[in-house]
Parts: structure tokens; sequence; C-alpha cells
């Protein structure tokens, strides 16, 4: 039907978009924040890693704010008080520091995650609010 008809998929579930579409059109409470090929929205973020850290304990907001504070990352997303996704140019250089830090501040990480370059992560990035 598609091939004939323009058929438009309102959905969260990023693997049914990706192997559905190919054009995805993303809104963010009304607003249209990304319209593109899966291709090309990847590509746009092709350079940053990033590394999903979840701490045993909420953090404070000082200790958020040191989290900011780490040299090799380039951003910080807080995905809730006590999970942050962290962006940087190189992985392992940002795992080292990510650790380093949680141990000289006497926080204990429960996981650490590389994150793939997903649409499910591009979308949460642009949703995020």
């Amino acid at each position: 039907l598609g091939k004939q008809k323009t058929v438009i998929l309102s959905t969260h579930i990023m693997q049914e978009v990706q192997s559905m579409c190919e054009r995805i059109i993303i809104i963010d409470q009304g607003k249209i924040v990304a319209d593109d090929t899966a291709q090309n929205l990847k590509k746009q973020t092709e350079g940053e890693k990033s590394i999903l850290v979840e701490f045993a304990m909420p953090l404070t907001k000082q200790q958020t704010e040191g989290l900011n504070k780490i040299k090799t990352a380039t951003r910080i997303n807080m995905t809730n008080p006590n999970q942050a996704l962290i962006y940087a140019k190189n992985n392992n250089e940002l795992a080292k520091a990510i650790v380093e830090w949680a141990v000289q501040h006497n926080i204990d990480i429960v996981s650490l995650n590389k994150q793939e370059n997903s649409l499910e992560n591009i979308f949460r990035e642009l949703t995020k609010k």
C-alpha cells in the first residue's frame, strides 16, 4: 500500500518505524523536531558516542553539577535522578572518566552501558523535555 499511497504511522516504537518507514517525522509537544530519513537522522549524531550510567542512589543537585564537569563529556542528559546519558567523542576515555569521578565522590555505579546510535536514542534525545 505504501508504494501507491502515503501511509501515516503514529508510534513510539522505533523498531517499527525503522522497518516500515522511509521518512520519519518526530513531533515533540506539537512541534516537528525532526523530518528526515532514518539514515540521515543517524548521521547527525554519528560523531558522538554515549554511555548510559545508572548510579546506586539518586544524585544530588551538587553531584549532578559535578558530573557535568567531566572533561571528556560533551553533554549530559539526566534521564532520571539516578541515571545519566553522557555523550562524548570517545567512549573509552569517557567510561574511564566516569568511573574516576564516581570513585572520587564515593558514588556507586550500578551499570555502565555503551549506547548505540539508534533511532530509539535519537527519539529520546529529541523529546527529552
